[in-house]
């Protein structure tokens, strides 16, 4: 967060609810703060209208309280006097400024934001592996980029205007751009977007990887699975759940079912299909699920004699060894982490046809010497 908010002395102040929350007595806390709410108004606001049709519980009908506690402790211990919030956080936020006028005797304000929501009302931000965080280790920038390229036509423009900071005129040009068209406006969508939160230069590489996954070209940039060689053998589907790139074996399945999966250019036939050697080129190969999820999976090895690294560094040292002056020698690598720390190469003489006749003729002169003091004496 400290890339959009300033958190020196005297500036932004981050705090965790759980530090007061915790620790308060529920009796004491339904007496002085749950007196002051209304269960008939609360039932009236809509947030709890909508989770009515659904199914409500009685955790989720303590949100309001909680919300509007929150606003109460700030406002006492920081002077906090405006909340802000998305639009759904109305009737909550409007809690707490009641509260604090109740028992403060103080004002304060609520100010909300439009809710980020696509053509159909949902709201946005959900993946395939759950939440879209801005945290780089839990939603990897390609995996960032690759969720605002795919989002729908109908929110390109809407999202162009409230999260990037081009011109409103090239926003409506993009917005208005149909057909095939509109992928080039999702393409600027997606790097303007993932630049602001991660980099120019991680948005680079994502939009890199997204052309080589799909276009063909380059997929250093597109995401990786490290796969020990010791788990050669282990099931296609296994791996894809393990690293969460599907739901469950059962969801697998159905991408089999409707060759919806593609390992290695081949569409994959087998429910039980395992991951073997003869998979890998260049130690790797790609997964395909879907249309949209494309991955790299790397062999890893532990291989001493090329350094028990991933094996595209195996192959340089490799060649290494192979091309040395085109003559068999010895090498020795020691890696830690992915960093080479020690690479030695020694040169081991080949002998012409000359030399090994010459060292021959050595020999047989020194066995006839040792032979003639041996009758001398």
């Amino acid at each position: 967060m400290e890339k959009f908010i300033d958190f020196s002395e005297g500036k932004a102040i981050l705090e965790n609810n759980a530090d007061w929350l915790l620790g308060l007595n529920y009796v004491d806390f339904i007496r002085d703060i749950g007196a002051h709410f209304s269960v008939n108004r609360m039932l009236a606001a809509e947030c709890f209208k909508q989770r009515m049709e659904a199914g409500l519980s009685f955790l989720e009908f303590n949100y309001m309280l909680m919300q509007g506690y929150d606003f109460l402790v700030l406002n006492k211990k920081h002077g906090c006097t405006m909340q802000l919030g998305g639009d759904d956080q109305w009737s909550n936020m409007i809690a707490g400024v009641e509260l604090i006028r109740k028992k403060e005797q103080k004002q304060a304000f609520a100010m909300t934001c439009t809710l980020l929501t696509n053509s159909e009302g949902k709201k946005m931000g959900k993946t395939a592996k759950g939440a879209l965080w801005l945290d780089a280790a839990k939603t990897s920038p390609y995996e960032f980029y690759q969720y605002w390229r795919n989002v729908a036509d109908a929110d390109v423009e809407k999202c162009l205007a409230l999260l990037t900071f081009l011109p409103m005129d090239e926003v409506r040009r993009l917005g208005a751009l149909e057909g095939a068209e509109i992928n080039q406006a999702k393409k600027i969508l997606a790097y303007e977007v993932t630049k602001l939160i991660h980099g120019e230069e991680e948005a680079l590489k994502a939009q890199q990887g997204a052309e080589g996954a799909f276009g063909g070209g380059d997929m250093s940039n597109v995401p990786s699975i490290d796969f020990p060689s010791d788990k050669l053998g282990t099931e296609l589907l296994d791996l894809l759940v393990e690293h969460k790139l599907i739901k469950s074996k059962g969801e697998g399945r159905k991408f089999v079912t409707q060759n919806g999966l593609t390992a290695a250019d081949n569409k994959v036939t087998d429910f039980a299909m395992k991951i073997t050697e003869d998979l890998f080129k260049d130690g790797e190969f790609v997964v395909k699920i879907g249309k949209k999820k494309i991955y790299r999976v790397v062999l890893n090895s532990d291989d001493e004699k090329y350094g028990g690294t991933n094996f595209s560094k195996r192959k340089r040292y490799k060649a290494i060894a192979e091309e040395w002056n085109g003559r068999p020698q010895h090498i020795e690598v020691d890696i830690c982490g992915n960093s080479v720390i020690f690479l030695k190469a020694e040169e081991k003489k080949i002998k012409t046809e000359e030399e090994v006749k010459e060292e021959k003729k050595e020999k047989i002169t020194k066995k006839r010497v040792i032979k003639t003091k041996k009758e001398e004496v």
